[in-house]
């Protein structure tokens, strides 16, 4: 085979490779798989494209399926990444860390968080190891700890690791930095959950700024963004914002080539919440009805999220039915006991970013990307 036919095949794989991140960053996800599928057959079809190629293009596509909510099938793909890298590479090498934050993140969105625990301390430990200690890929790994402890209801130490993640991009990257757009997120969810609705605020309107700056109008990140912020002016109490703010999000989420997703779910469940909360019973059983059919599409059937969907349009079903029998009957309503939804649940999206590319090989590590 001649060099200028190795050339040339590369050529190709790369090419297909760049328009399938292009895609990416256009929220264009379909268009994504399309050109790492066409990436994979260069590889296929041309022996001079060496494995790491072919893991980057299982791996992509593991990412693409993730940010569409299709773990499974991102799991699948992740896997064939992870068994030609262990095979080629040495086992505390850094282009491993990519891959195991990478199932670090599905299984965060999974809500397996003890897993994805271990994988995101996995790549953190070869990082602190080989990488100096202000590298941008550290940064992400102590973000996507905080992000696991966050979850857990560790909050003070989630912040500790996301004030190290914070640090880091402060000194490396440039202010309108989409990594530090996902930090302040971040910081803006951690706070949230801790009650300080005011310093969640500040943080998640910093991350806005940023994305409305760097982004496109309709683009998945952005929709997280008005989700975030939607939820922080639900706990605040001021619907009239909290809608606004969800119905962007779900309005762009609408626009993706893959509508049923659990995003697009979460989206639904917090506005049923809103309404809900302003005693409008039926829209709210409507939009928490919509949220149960695309978890049943888009989740397996076991998962906290679709459990916790379910149980609620249960309970705002027996609401509707108690406010309309107090109408037509003339009861007191409050005479009527009603089963409380025990916990408020809010969907929020943690970034745990899966979006960027290092040297044309593979991305970086992890959206929920929540959401």
């Amino acid at each position: 085979m001649s060099l200028k036919q190795t050339s040339d095949d590369f050529e190709t794989w790369h090419l297909y490779h760049q328009l399938g991140m292009i895609k990416i960053e256009l929220g264009d996800y379909t268009g994504a798989i399309s050109y790492f599928e066409k990436s994979i057959e260069v590889y296929k079809n041309k022996p001079s494209i060496n494995d790491s190629h072919l893991a980057a293009s299982y791996t992509n596509i593991g990412l693409v399926y993730a940010n569409l909510g299709e773990y499974s099938k991102a799991i699948s793909w992740h896997e064939k990444g992870l068994a030609i890298r262990q095979k080629i590479l040495p086992t505390n090498h850094v282009d491993l860390t990519d891959t195991y934050s990478n199932f670090g993140s599905v299984y965060c969105n999974l809500e397996e968080y003890r897993k994805a625990l271990s994988f995101y301390e996995k790549a953190c430990e070869i990082r602190q190891n080989t990488l100096p200690p202000n590298h941008p890929d550290l940064a992400t790994s102590y973000s996507n700890i905080a992000l696991v402890l966050n979850n857990v209801g560790k909050y003070s130490t989630a912040l500790q690791f996301q004030e190290k993640s914070l640090e880091i991009r402060s000194i490396v990257l440039p202010p309108n930095h989409i990594d530090l757009a996902d930090s302040y997120d971040n910081f803006g969810l951690i706070y949230n959950n801790m009650g300080d609705c005011s310093k969640a605020l500040s943080f998640l309107e910093k991350a806005l700024d940023i994305r409305q700056q760097i982004q496109t109008s309709n683009h998945p990140n952005l929709a997280d963004s008005y989700n975030n912020l939607g939820v922080v002016y639900i706990k605040m109490k001021d619907y009239s914002k909290a809608l606004s703010f969800l119905t962007k999000g779900r309005e762009i989420r609408q626009q993706m080539q893959h509508p049923n997703q659990p995003k697009l779910g979460d989206s639904y469940n917090n506005i049923a919440w809103v309404h809900y909360k302003m005693g409008k019973y039926p829209a709210a059983v409507k939009y928490q009805k919509r949220a149960v059919e695309i978890g049943e599409v888009s989740l397996p059937p076991n998962h906290p999220r679709l459990v916790f969907w379910k149980q609620k349009l249960k309970t705002i079903q027996v609401k509707e039915s108690n406010d309309q029998d107090s109408h037509s009957h003339f009861i007191n309503p409050y005479q009527k006991k009603t089963r409380k939804i025990s916990k408020e649940r809010f969907s929020i999206q943690p970034h745990s970013p899966i979006r960027r590319l290092t040297s044309g090989l593979m991305f970086i590590s992890d959206k929920v990307r929540s959401e």
